[in-house]
């Protein structure tokens, strides 16, 4: 080995002549500076033999046990990342955590657990349109927790679920991916027997054919609009070359919101509602409003949804609260449902 790095040495420094000049700075405060002239190149001095090569070796390893500190940090981020931040970690700080059993009683006369209660649907809407899809799972471990049936838990499972698929188009589809696999991550943690279930479920969609799909989604949009309809698509229509009038029937309600045997057209409008609530897109939380007392919302129901939206902002410090600007002072019209 010492005639090797006395060979290595040597060889180093009969080339370093040609190098141009330039500094290459080390770890730390350690540097090499290489210093050469068109007309007569010069080598800055440097200690020789065994002493340079002891000098060079340790900052090589110190330099190389940075990279792979540094590497694996990285690689620890990025885990995290996809992770959904599970450690209830964001941005370097605590994740604020959700008191899902205050939010539960925020819409009156509705179980926990219940199999139709419309509470955890607002509270995922509300958790998807904050930009905090961990959450999801969290809400799952809650209502896990509570200890109900086990036909009453899948059912509630699948309308978490439900909402997750549905609110994809108004929040971000990956913020619903993301909200969707934080649900199924807590299922096979907390439940995993009711995981293995839900893992066979086959999609409701697939089987419907197109023609059934258009008609249905233009049924149920025209609920949600009623006599505006035709203005509706009208104005989507013009601004899109005729495609996003085509697309929301087509797609958005005949694809996706029209399919109502987990979660029906009231809870589908209310949940519309929620994400542009969360959202704090005005004009089209004022028409979803008005669609959720067209498809039967209740003032009680309303009114506990958008408690509950701004519970969780508060809960979250988001620092706002959603539905307080004069755009939104459509929503006092609950008071005489």
């Amino acid at each position: 080995m010492p005639q090797y790095r006395q060979m290595m040495l040597s060889l180093f420094n009969r080339y370093a002549g040609t190098l141009p000049s330039t500094t290459v700075s080390g770890s730390g405060s350690q540097q090499r500076a290489y210093a050469t002239s068109t007309t007569s190149p010069t080598v800055v001095p440097r200690s020789s033999g065994h002493e340079a090569a002891e000098q060079s070796e340790p900052g090589f390893r110190s330099r190389k046990r940075r990279r792979q500190s540094r590497s694996f940090s990285s690689t620890s981020s990025s885990d995290s990342a996809s992770n959904g931040s599970s450690d209830g970690v964001t941005g370097g700080k605590p994740r604020p955590q959700l008191n899902f059993s205050e939010l539960s009683k925020l819409i009156p006369q509705q179980s926990p657990d219940g199999a139709s209660s419309l509470w955890y649907i607002v509270a995922t809407a509300a958790i998807l349109g904050f930009h905090h899809e961990p959450a999801v799972g969290e809400l799952w471990h809650y209502i896990s927790s509570l200890g109900g049936e086990q036909s009453q838990q899948l059912a509630v499972a699948r309308r978490i679920r439900e909402a997750c698929l549905k609110a994809s188009v108004l929040v971000g589809f990956p913020r619903g991916i993301n909200g969707l696999l934080s649900l199924q991550s807590s299922l096979q943690k907390n439940s995993a027997d009711l995981a293995q279930i839900l893992n066979s479920d086959t999609s409701l969609r697939a089987p419907v054919p197109p023609d059934e799909k258009y008609r249905r989604g233009k049924d149920f949009f025209s609920q949600i609009y009623t006599q505006h309809t035709d203005r509706v698509l009208e104005s989507m229509g013009r601004s899109s070359g005729g495609d996003l009038s085509y697309y929301a029937v087509a797609s958005i309600y005949g694809e996706l919101m029209a399919e109502t045997s987990i979660m029906n057209g009231k809870e589908t409008g209310i949940l519309e509602f929620v994400c542009c609530l969360a959202d704090d897109v005005a004009p089209q939380a004022k028409g979803h409003f008005f669609g959720c007392r067209n498809l039967g919302a209740s003032k009680v129901e309303i009114q506990g949804t958008i408690s509950l939206v701004q519970e969780v902002a508060r809960q979250l410090d988001l620092g706002r609260v959603p539905g307080s600007s004069d755009q939104f002072r459509f929503l006092n019209k609950a008071e005489s449902w």
